[in-house]
This record gives C-alpha cells, structure tokens and sequence, in this order.
C-alpha cells in the first residue's frame, strides 16, 4: 500500500511551490517526491509512473480529496495496477 500528498510551501520570495510525496505504508519509506509551481493532472501521472516500478506489489493508493487527484489521475494509476481508496471527508491523518 502506498499513500500520497501534496504540500504547499512558500519560499523566501513568497513563491508558491506544490510538494508530491509518495510513500511505501508498511516500511514508512518515501518511493518519490517531486517539487512543482503549477501541479496539473499530468505532471502527477508522470509522477506515479517515475515512482512505481513495473514490477511493484502495491494494491492500493491512498489519497485525499484534493481536487488534483482527478478521475483522470485514478483512472492512469489504476492502469499501473494501483486501486485508489480516498480518504472520508473532514478526515485528520
């Protein structure tokens, strides 16, 4: 099982930057992270496909609701063979 997030960190300029994490559940050990200004469907896709291996024994991806993991990023990741569980609304981790 894998989870992933995004943060959002500003810089000493007062830039806005999106942090993509991807971590291994079960060992606690970060499979990817990634820096972007302008987080799309796409560029998360890409992620995913950088971070898991073809050969991978993950089932499944935890998520948020955050509006970037779209249908569209499900559907591709589901393609990697990755079931995505969202989390409950409102819910603290």
């Amino acid at each position: 099982m894998i989870a992933c997030d995004f943060a959002a960190v500003v810089t000493a300029r007062f830039r806005v930057l999106y942090v993509l994490v991807i971590m291994e559940v079960g060992r606690r050990r970060i499979l990817h992270c990634n820096v972007t200004s302008h987080p799309t469907a796409l560029w998360t896709v890409q992620q995913f496909r950088e971070a898991i291996a073809s050969d991978h024994t993950y089932r499944f991806r935890i998520h948020d609701r955050d509006s970037i993991f779209s249908q569209q990023v499900d559907e591709a990741v589901e393609g990697l063979g990755l079931q995505a569980l969202r989390t409950p609304v409102r819910a603290l981790l």
